[in-house]
């Protein structure tokens, strides 16, 4: 499977879920809204009578973003974002997410303003910053950071998403050979370095 952008990726489940707050996202794993007609997925409450398709369910949120990647490099609605992404590659280019979003226009109903609204995610939130990010790191990184690092939570009630941006901006800015891992604990966003 081919690479999609961090910061597409971030901003697409930002969008299917709400910043995570989604009913899918909260019980079914679901980040990025595939749709599925058989009996495992979440039915949208706001869907009509006749309509038979549901949101996927996940046992692990890996697993969304595998099918996520999967869904991007396979389907054939996705034909024009794998083209425009070798294209990239092939001129030795970096992946923008801002452009590979253009070809995203059938991942929602909206079309069109389902790009704008990615972009505009992608913008306002810096996300391009995590595209060079190895939120994967070899065995030999994984060791050194073992050695350096045990986890240590840094707990960060956050008053609003800005200034909990704002700390996230500042700390990569001091710290950019530092693993960061955010997750929600009881609405307290929680940083493992």
């Amino acid at each position: 499977m081919d690479e999609i952008p961090a910061s597409l990726a971030i901003a697409q489940a930002a969008k299917e879920t709400g910043w995570g707050t989604s009913r899918f996202a909260l019980e079914g794993n679901a980040l990025f809204g595939q749709w599925t007609w058989s009996e495992a997925g979440i039915k949208p409450a706001s869907a009509d009578s006749s309509s038979t398709h549901k949101v996927m369910r996940f046992n692990e949120l890996k697993l969304s973003v595998r099918a996520y990647q999967r869904n991007l490099n396979t389907h054939s609605s996705y034909k024009d974002f794998r083209t425009v992404r070798a294209v990239l590659r092939d001129n030795k280019k970096k992946l923008n997410s801002l452009m590979l979003a253009d070809y995203l226009d059938k991942y929602a109903e909206t079309g069109d303003e389902y790009i704008k609204i990615l972009k505009k995610i992608i913008k306002q939130n810096n996300l391009q910053d995590f595209d060079d990010s190895n939120l994967m790191p070899s065995s030999l990184q994984l060791k050194s950071l073992i050695e350096l690092s045990s986890l240590h939570p840094i707990y960060f009630p956050a008053v609003n998403k800005e200034s909990f941006q704002e700390f996230i901006t500042n700390y990569k800015k001091n710290y950019k050979h530092v693993f960061l891992y955010v997750y929600q604990k009881h609405d307290i966003p929680i940083l493992s370095i």
